[in-house]
């Protein structure tokens, strides 16, 4: 995968935590993904390697639901 490619999966991947997830101690309010990479970098990074793999996967499968349905013309 292109560098260019990894860098919008990552911020199409980060945009999805920090709107599903909130973060907070006390009042105050974190971004979800700073903590978690500050948390545990580890399942952060298992985490967006699954999703890279998942918008693969479906980019590969509508790729060939394309080819196919181009084929029978």
């Amino acid at each position: 995968m292109n560098p260019t490619r990894e860098r919008e999966l990552l911020e199409h991947y980060e945009e999805l935590i920090d709107e599903m997830f909130e973060f907070k101690i006390g009042e105050m309010e974190y971004s979800a993904v700073r903590a978690w990479k500050a948390i545990d970098p580890r399942a952060f990074q298992q985490g967006f390697n699954e999703y890279v793999d998942m918008v693969l996967e479906e980019e590969e499968y509508e790729g060939v639901i394309s080819i196919d349905y181009k084929g029978e013309h």
